[in-house]
């Protein structure tokens, strides 16, 4: 062996060392690991390993869906303005841009598929509904879970989300945010099967919603659910300087131990 071969390059690099190495793509560059495959099959090996150990994965604080093309009521998606996605670690964000739907939805799916967490995530139906990002996240912890814009007459819908959350649906917190107060307790008073079944696949569920003071209206569903002796509800505000406040009714299947402080 030559002096050349002998000395140490990208190539010939210990298992260790690469491993080493890779373990700072937590805080950097972690979009771009797939890069390292091509320096050589020890480091493609290196790579599939970190990658398959869930564990050692960084967490996503927060995915910011910005243009999201699968609300888009075009066909053309290639034609229509660009989505966003930003996604924010402990230390850093990572933020990229398409065009088209399709690659965008596949890259927003190895991207959830290669961390160990989501802290917060907010999708519509239509994203929950795409296979590829729904197969991502089944099995996957996420602490906040949030789901927006969605019409929970359609029975369509409550099957959706159900069906996730029966199959391998890993949430803490499932959120129903909403801008309308009315629409907010709709879930509550009329559709009873299917909130009732929520409350019991996850920890808690929060239904929360924006508008002028309405207390009493809160304060009675909160006493109404706590009188059914099948869960435990309460409820939170925050007031906003445009006179409007934030209600946060947080319900829990009775026995199960609240982490809403």
């Amino acid at each position: 062996m030559t002096a050349e071969e002998d000395a140490p390059n990208l190539n010939n690099l210990p298992m260790d060392i690469i491993r080493h190495i890779l373990s700072y793509f937590k805080k950097t560059g972690f979009l771009y690991i797939d890069n390292l495959r091509l320096i050589s099959p020890r480091w493609n090996a290196a790579v599939s390993e970190y990658l398959n150990d869930r564990e050692k994965l960084p967490v996503i604080e927060r995915i910011d869906w910005t243009g999201d093309p699968l609300s888009n009521s075009s066909t053309d998606y290639t034609t229509s303005g660009p989505s966003t996605f930003k996604f924010s670690f402990s230390d850093y964000e990572e933020e990229f841009s398409y065009t088209n739907e399709e690659k965008a939805m596949r890259r927003v799916a190895v991207l959830i598929n290669r961390c160990s967490r989501i802290e917060s995530l907010e999708l519509s139906k239509e994203q929950l509904n795409n296979n590829e990002i729904r197969t991502a996240i089944t099995g996957l912890p996420i602490d906040e879970f949030s789901i927006t814009g969605w019409p929970w007459r359609e029975l369509c819908s409550q099957a959706l989300i159900l069906n996730f959350l029966r199959y391998g649906g890993q949430v803490r917190r499932l959120i129903f945010p909403s801008t309308a107060i009315e629409c907010s307790l709709y879930l509550v008073n009329h559709c009873p099967t299917f909130f009732n079944e929520v409350v019991g696949l996850v920890d808690e569920v929060e239904i929360s919603a924006t508008g002028y003071p309405m207390p009493n209206c809160w304060h009675l569903e909160r006493n109404d659910l706590n009188q059914t002796g099948t869960v435990a509800a309460s409820y939170s505000t925050e007031e906003h300087k445009d006179g409007k406040v934030t209600y946060r009714l947080v319900i829990t299947e009775f026995g199960k131990l609240s982490t809403h402080a």
